[in-house]
Protein backbone atom coordinates (compact mmCIF):
# COMPACT_ATOMS: atom_id res chain seq x y z
CA UNK A 1 0.00 0.00 0.00
CA UNK A 2 2.96 2.11 0.76
CA UNK A 3 4.30 1.81 -2.88
CA UNK A 4 0.67 2.63 -4.43
CA UNK A 5 0.75 5.94 -2.19
CA UNK A 6 3.75 7.23 -3.04
CA UNK A 7 3.45 6.44 -6.93
CA UNK A 8 0.00 8.94 -6.37
CA UNK A 9 1.97 11.08 -4.42
CA UNK A 10 4.71 11.20 -7.10
CA UNK A 11 2.05 11.58 -9.55
CA UNK A 12 0.08 14.17 -7.87
CA UNK A 13 2.94 16.25 -7.67
CA UNK A 14 3.78 15.77 -11.82
CA UNK A 15 0.06 16.99 -12.10
CA UNK A 16 0.46 20.02 -9.73
CA UNK A 17 3.46 21.06 -11.94
CA UNK A 18 1.89 20.63 -15.19
CA UNK A 19 -1.41 22.74 -13.81
CA UNK A 20 1.08 25.44 -11.98
CA UNK A 21 2.79 25.42 -15.55
CA UNK A 22 -0.25 26.25 -17.39
CA UNK A 23 -1.73 28.73 -14.78
CA UNK A 24 1.45 31.01 -14.85
CA UNK A 25 1.65 30.87 -18.71
CA UNK A 26 -1.67 31.95 -19.30
CA UNK A 27 -2.82 33.83 -16.19
CA UNK A 28 0.51 35.62 -17.73
CA UNK A 29 -1.05 35.66 -21.06
CA UNK A 30 -4.52 36.63 -20.01
CA UNK A 31 -3.66 39.46 -18.00
CA UNK A 32 -0.23 41.26 -18.70
CA UNK A 33 0.23 40.79 -22.66
CA UNK A 34 -2.26 42.69 -24.43
CA UNK A 35 -0.76 41.29 -27.62
CA UNK A 36 -2.57 37.98 -26.96
CA UNK A 37 -5.98 39.58 -26.71
CA UNK A 38 -5.08 42.06 -29.97
CA UNK A 39 -3.79 38.69 -32.04
CA UNK A 40 -7.35 36.98 -31.38
CA UNK A 41 -9.73 38.26 -34.00
CA UNK A 42 -12.28 40.92 -32.69
CA UNK A 43 -15.53 39.47 -32.63
CA UNK A 44 -13.87 36.04 -31.42
CA UNK A 45 -14.66 36.08 -28.00
CA UNK A 46 -15.68 32.03 -27.98
CA UNK A 47 -12.10 31.61 -28.64
CA UNK A 48 -11.04 33.95 -25.33
CA UNK A 49 -13.89 31.82 -23.61
CA UNK A 50 -12.30 28.64 -24.55
CA UNK A 51 -8.58 30.65 -23.09
CA UNK A 52 -10.43 31.48 -19.95
CA UNK A 53 -12.29 28.19 -19.59
CA UNK A 54 -8.83 26.05 -19.62
CA UNK A 55 -7.74 28.63 -16.89
CA UNK A 56 -10.06 28.14 -14.41
CA UNK A 57 -10.17 24.49 -14.75
CA UNK A 58 -6.03 24.35 -14.08
CA UNK A 59 -6.93 26.62 -10.77
CA UNK A 60 -9.72 24.10 -10.32
CA UNK A 61 -7.07 20.80 -10.70
CA UNK A 62 -4.58 22.85 -8.88
CA UNK A 63 -6.67 23.01 -5.87
CA UNK A 64 -7.68 19.21 -6.29
CA UNK A 65 -4.33 17.75 -6.23
CA UNK A 66 -3.37 20.05 -3.70
CA UNK A 67 -6.25 18.36 -1.57
CA UNK A 68 -5.61 15.02 -2.71
CA UNK A 69 -1.92 15.47 -1.40
CA UNK A 70 -2.62 16.14 1.95
CA UNK A 71 -5.41 13.08 2.01
CA UNK A 72 -2.05 10.91 1.21
CA UNK A 73 -0.51 12.66 3.85
CA UNK A 74 -3.35 11.34 6.11
CA UNK A 75 -3.55 8.20 4.70
CA UNK A 76 0.09 7.53 5.48
CA UNK A 77 -0.87 8.64 9.07
CA UNK A 78 -3.04 6.12 9.37
CA UNK A 79 -5.65 8.87 9.69
CA UNK A 80 -8.47 7.60 7.17
CA UNK A 81 -11.66 8.25 8.20
CA UNK A 82 -11.42 12.28 8.55
CA UNK A 83 -13.67 14.75 6.65
CA UNK A 84 -10.58 16.63 5.34
CA UNK A 85 -10.21 13.13 2.75
CA UNK A 86 -14.07 12.66 2.01
CA UNK A 87 -14.13 16.50 1.05
CA UNK A 88 -10.97 15.81 -0.87
CA UNK A 89 -12.14 13.02 -2.64
CA UNK A 90 -15.75 14.65 -3.27
CA UNK A 91 -13.88 17.77 -4.75
CA UNK A 92 -11.70 15.20 -7.16
CA UNK A 93 -14.73 14.04 -8.24
CA UNK A 94 -16.82 16.87 -9.26
CA UNK A 95 -13.62 18.94 -10.69
CA UNK A 96 -13.35 15.50 -12.78
CA UNK A 97 -17.03 16.01 -14.00
CA UNK A 98 -16.88 19.47 -14.53
CA UNK A 99 -14.00 18.94 -16.52
CA UNK A 100 -15.94 16.42 -18.55
CA UNK A 101 -18.82 17.81 -18.96
CA UNK A 102 -17.29 21.18 -19.28
CA UNK A 103 -15.13 20.48 -22.07
CA UNK A 104 -17.80 18.68 -24.24
CA UNK A 105 -20.13 21.91 -23.58
CA UNK A 106 -17.62 23.83 -24.56
CA UNK A 107 -16.54 22.02 -28.22
CA UNK A 108 -20.24 21.59 -28.75
CA UNK A 109 -20.63 24.99 -28.65
CA UNK A 110 -17.36 26.23 -30.26
CA UNK A 111 -18.43 23.54 -33.36
CA UNK A 112 -22.09 25.28 -33.47
CA UNK A 113 -20.87 28.63 -33.88
CA UNK A 114 -18.27 27.51 -36.61
CA UNK A 115 -20.80 25.90 -38.50
CA UNK A 116 -23.43 28.37 -37.57
CA UNK A 117 -26.17 25.39 -36.87
CA UNK A 118 -26.17 22.68 -34.17
CA UNK A 119 -23.97 19.74 -34.88
CA UNK A 120 -24.12 16.91 -33.15
CA UNK A 121 -22.04 14.59 -35.51
CA UNK A 122 -18.85 16.72 -35.46
CA UNK A 123 -18.30 16.72 -31.85
CA UNK A 124 -18.63 13.04 -31.64
CA UNK A 125 -16.50 12.80 -34.92
CA UNK A 126 -13.92 15.07 -33.37
CA UNK A 127 -10.35 13.62 -32.09
CA UNK A 128 -10.92 16.15 -29.17
CA UNK A 129 -14.08 14.35 -27.86
CA UNK A 130 -13.12 10.73 -28.16
CA UNK A 131 -15.62 8.21 -26.16
CA UNK A 132 -13.20 6.43 -24.56
CA UNK A 133 -12.21 9.67 -22.67
CA UNK A 134 -15.79 10.28 -21.43
CA UNK A 135 -15.86 6.29 -19.91
CA UNK A 136 -12.22 6.52 -18.44
CA UNK A 137 -13.07 10.15 -17.21
CA UNK A 138 -16.61 9.27 -16.06
CA UNK A 139 -15.21 6.27 -14.05
CA UNK A 140 -12.02 8.43 -12.65
CA UNK A 141 -15.54 10.96 -11.40
CA UNK A 142 -17.21 8.13 -9.81
CA UNK A 143 -14.25 6.32 -8.21
CA UNK A 144 -13.46 9.48 -6.36
CA UNK A 145 -17.00 9.90 -5.42
CA UNK A 146 -17.22 6.23 -3.99
CA UNK A 147 -14.12 6.50 -2.10
CA UNK A 148 -15.79 9.46 -0.27
CA UNK A 149 -18.31 7.96 0.15
CA UNK A 150 -16.81 4.89 2.12
CA UNK A 151 -14.58 7.68 3.89
CA UNK A 152 -17.78 9.11 4.86
CA UNK A 153 -19.60 5.56 6.05
CA UNK A 154 -15.81 5.00 7.86
CA UNK A 155 -16.51 8.42 9.61
CA UNK A 156 -19.71 6.98 10.41
CA UNK A 157 -18.28 3.97 12.05
CA UNK A 158 -15.49 5.37 13.46
CA UNK A 159 -17.68 7.85 15.53
CA UNK A 160 -19.70 5.03 17.12
CA UNK A 161 -17.05 2.80 17.59
CA UNK A 162 -15.34 5.75 19.75
CA UNK A 163 -18.93 6.72 21.98
CA UNK A 164 -19.07 2.82 22.83
CA UNK A 165 -16.96 1.41 25.53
Amino acid sequence: MKLALSFAWYLIQFLKLVFSSLIIILGYLLIFDSTFWEATQPNSWSENLLWMSIFVFGILALIACNKLNRSIKNIKNKLIFTIQNKKAFQFAAITTSCYLAGKHVLLFYLHSVDEQKIVWQALWNNSNTQFSEVISLGLLASFFWIIAQLISEGITYKTENDLTI
